[in-house]
């Protein structure tokens, strides 16, 4: 099988797309989050791969100051919808 990909010229893609590959369409994030306050966010994703997501992932936020680039926070959510 992986003979007959590599003469038709698809292995390479193939390879790339093994498994699930997620992909941000879009994001909608504020501009500005304050201290102590809930923060709201949509992002968008699609799975580019040939697999999907069997087991349940968690999802990390990373939020960096832009005038402090070394302050940085995370958030974990797990409860993904």
């Amino acid at each position: 099988m992986l003979e007959r990909w590599r003469t038709q010229g698809c292995l390479a893609e193939i390879k790339r797309r093994l498994g699930y590959r997620l992909r941000l369409i879009n994001a909608d994030i504020p501009a500005q989050a304050a201290a102590g306050r809930s923060l709201t966010l949509t992002l968008t994703l699609v799975n580019d791969g040939f697999a999907s997501p069997y087991n349940p992932r968690r999802l990390e936020l990373v939020l960096r100051a832009v005038d402090s680039p070394h302050q940085i926070h995370r958030i974990r959510y797990t409860g993904l919808t």
